[in-house]
């Protein structure tokens, strides 16, 4: 276990649904000045808060089980960490969905892209000692050559829509009815 200032990381030893559960406790406080009314029901909800906290805060240190960890350090400790998590869901929920790539699907950085690559030379250089010779199709394919294949509700597991001749066609969830068709 790591120590920082002569004691135990006490962030280390926090678990992620602790550390939720005191961040959801946490009553922000008003923007601007409150009326009376706010201030008594602020008042209020600040004296639960501090009732739920303390009473969570109880738990934690008994299942830590550390005599030498102090209940104030504990709440600093989760007091920071809860704001670091409350910060990145806020800067997620700032992200628009479509600076994500799409369901199913990723991204490969440089770096990854250089291991995939050679990776797939490897297996290319490989099956090629053995005999097998490479092949591609399009990257669209009839939905019906899948309903063949696996039955029509396969339809309903696919991206599919209809192109600008009005066919039905999906993009190709595998290559063996591409290779078949191809056969055929």
């Amino acid at each position: 276990m790591s120590r920082g200032r002569g004691g135990p990381d006490i962030g280390a030893l926090l678990a992620a649904d602790e550390v939720e559960k005191w961040g959801a406790l946490t009553v922000p406080n008003p923007k601007g000045e409150p009326t009376a009314e706010e201030k008594e029901k602020l008042r209020a909800l600040k004296t639960e808060e501090k009732k739920s906290k303390d009473a969570l805060l109880e738990t934690i240190l008994a299942r830590l089980a550390d005599p030498k960890l102090k209940k104030d350090k504990v709440r600093k400790a989760l007091d920071a960490a809860a704001k670091a998590l409350g910060e990145a869901a806020a800067e997620s929920a700032l992200r628009p969905f479509w600076l994500d790539p799409p369901s199913g699907t990723r991204d490969f950085e440089p770096a990854e892209m250089r291991v995939r690559n050679w990776l797939f030379g490897e297996m290319r250089a490989t099956a090629k000692e053995f005999g097998f010779q490479e092949y591609d199709a399009p990257v669209l394919e009839h939905v019906e050559l899948y309903e063949r294949k696996a039955g029509e509700e396969i339809g309903q597991q696919m991206y599919c829509f209809t192109d600008k001749e009005g066919a039905r066609v999906t993009l190709r969830p595998e290559m063996t009815p591409s290779l078949a068709r191809m056969v055929l």
